[in-house]
């Protein structure tokens, strides 16, 4: 989900910096997650896969509503 997040704000996949690489492989990965839960980075991520979620329903009650 949060790979998608990137694509739809880039435009395209970002690489994965090296250090993060080893840390996407259990048991690591939830240390990876507790770490940057606080980092600005990914605070920014939740903040565009939040806009995007709310604009892709409203989009949706549109058409919706236009179907109607």
């Amino acid at each position: 989900m949060k790979q998608m997040a990137l694509e739809l704000d880039l435009g395209y996949e970002p690489p994965l910096p090296p250090d993060w690489i080893d840390y996407l492989q259990p048991p690591h990965a939830t240390e990876l997650v507790k770490a940057l839960q606080d980092h600005k980075f990914f605070q920014q991520l939740q903040l565009i896969l939040g806009v995007t979620r709310d604009e892709l329903h409203s989009a949706e009650d549109k058409h919706m509503a236009k179907a109607s």
